[in-house]
């Protein structure tokens, strides 16, 4: 037995062992958007989509790829590098991520119904990644379906849903914001002309074109006018929106001017968070909730130290973005992990020449952050299977013993019989030991029951039959006290 639980408990600590040190390198991979729909496709039209790749991996990997379905022999994958030469495969470095063109043409001579297709991503490791230890590869791969429904039959139906213009201070920005739907099956790319007044004389003109508006979406499009210098007072713009020779839009909009001041400024740094893999080698986001909670809006920019236990090792900065009145923003960074240590990021929010007060993340990255939640969890339950099996061998062994103590025993029986007196002198009784004089305790004595019975306890020995036909009374007295 002994033997036996000791080559269950080696078994066990080797699956420990092998789960700890063991490195698999799987395929994890992420593709966006994975499903493309044109509702009103047309005829001889060209459609391009920007597909993201997303290689999770520390290695770098071989991304193939291949198209299948109705669509096949219309669609070409780029890199954005060159647009000249498609491809059916790309090189992604680890921890990266990359866009690529797919470039639907539908023919002149295609007839009108719904035309379906899959692109299929597979990530494929190199044929020595750069990984210490065992390592197994596996490869995944997933869609991008596609599905074109081709109506051929032409509609232009863009829309301008609103057109807004806040009244801002003197030496900020003025926007114009302009929401355009496009209802038809044909793509839109309006030109924008907006002429600024004041008192019916002529200030400035803007001129603008949208980027292409696919049918069926929906695009919101921001001008700016520079109010550097400008006096304070009321203004008139003049929009004029067409294409070609459509009008969609010609209206006026009035608007203000303000001093400098009149409009309150503040913002608050809500809180700072990371997103990613605390484990030395990896890039993690770090990301600053920023709230405008100013009357106006305003340019604002994240910056923070970095300091690993106690001593400062660089800084950080986002990208400055503008923040409309009453909005909230998150402002990213990344931070690449080269040691462990007690890491501490110490930053603010700029905006407008102020600053936010300052805010802390703590985080520390430790030799046990190779541990993810699933491996924690399956070592646990290993853990648990061992505190188990030996619990469970000990009782065994407990119950064991006890029963061999049980069996090897020798029971002590007392025999219980009784002898009845008979009023003859010559008994033709023939005594027999009862069923329920049987016990595991020693009973040395001998009771008197009722005046013609005697109950007689011995110990385990098996009492002698006795014939007693032949015997008189004073013989069976005689033979019982003997006894």
């Amino acid at each position: 037995m002994k033997n036996k639980s000791k080559v269950v408990y080696l078994i066990l600590l080797l699956i420990i062992l092998s789960m700890v040190f063991y490195t698999p390198v799987e395929a994890r991979l992420g593709v966006g958007p994975n499903y493309i729909l044109e509702e009103s496709a047309l005829r001889n039209s060209t459609y391009k989509y920007t597909v993201f790749i997303y290689n999770e991996n520390e290695y770098d990997s071989n991304i193939l790829f291949e198209i299948v379905g109705n669509i096949q022999n219309w669609t070409n994958i780029y890199e954005y590098k060159n647009f000249s030469l498609p491809i059916n495969n790309t090189l992604l470095n680890g921890s990266s991520s990359k866009p690529v063109l797919v470039e639907v043409s539908i023919p002149e001579d295609a007839s009108n119904g719904i035309y379906n297709g899959t692109i299929y991503v597979t990530s494929k490791a190199l044929e020595k990644p750069d990984i210490k230890g065992n390592y197994s590869t596996v490869e995944i791969s997933l869609p991008v379906e596609i599905s074109m429904n081709i109506t051929g039959d032409q509609n232009y139906n863009l829309s301008v849903e609103y057109i807004n213009i806040d009244d801002v201070e003197i030496n900020y920005p003025l926007k114009t914001k302009i929401h355009f739907k496009n209802n038809g099956n044909v793509i839109a790319s309006p030109t924008i002309d907006i002429t600024i007044s004041k008192d019916g004389m002529y200030i400035d003109k803007i001129s603008s074109t949208t980027p292409l508006i696919k049918p069926l979406t929906i695009y919101n499009k921001d001008i700016e006018w520079n109010t550097t210098g400008k006096v304070s007072g009321k203004y008139n713009a003049h929009i004029l929106i067409c294409e070609d020779e459509n009008i969609i839009k010609d209206t006026n909009i009035s608007f203000e001017l303000l001093p400098p001041g009149t409009f309150t400024l503040d913002g608050i740094l809500k809180d700072i968070k990371f997103e990613g893999e605390l484990k030395k080698g990896k890039i993690i986001k770090i990301i600053a909730t920023f709230v405008n909670t100013g009357d106006i809006e305003t340019k604002a920019q994240f910056i923070a130290e970095l300091y690993r236990n106690g001593e400062l090792i660089g800084t950080l900065e986002s990208h400055e973005s503008n923040v409309p009145k009453y909005h909230t923003r998150e402002f990213i960074s990344y931070l690449r992990i080269d040691e462990e240590g007690d890491y501490v990021v110490k930053g603010f929010v700029l905006y407008s020449g102020r600053t936010t007060d300052s805010a802390k993340l703590k985080f520390n990255v430790s030799t046990l952050s190779f541990l993810n939640s699933t491996q924690f969890l399956i070592f646990l339950f290993i853990i648990m299977i061992i505190i188990l099996i030996v619990i469970y061998t000990k009782f065994r062994k407990k119950s064991i013993k006890v029963k061999k103590k049980i069996i090897t025993k020798k029971p002590k029986l007392n025999i219980k019989y009784k002898i009845k007196r008979n009023t003859t002198k010559t008994p033709t009784k023939i005594l027999e030991p009862t069923k329920k004089s049987v016990k595991h305790k020693h009973i040395r004595f001998a009771k008197k029951k009722k005046k013609d019975e005697i109950t007689v306890k011995r110990k385990s020995k098996k009492p002698k039959i006795v014939r007693i036909e032949n015997m008189s009374a004073k013989e069976i007295e005689d033979y019982v006290k003997s006894l």
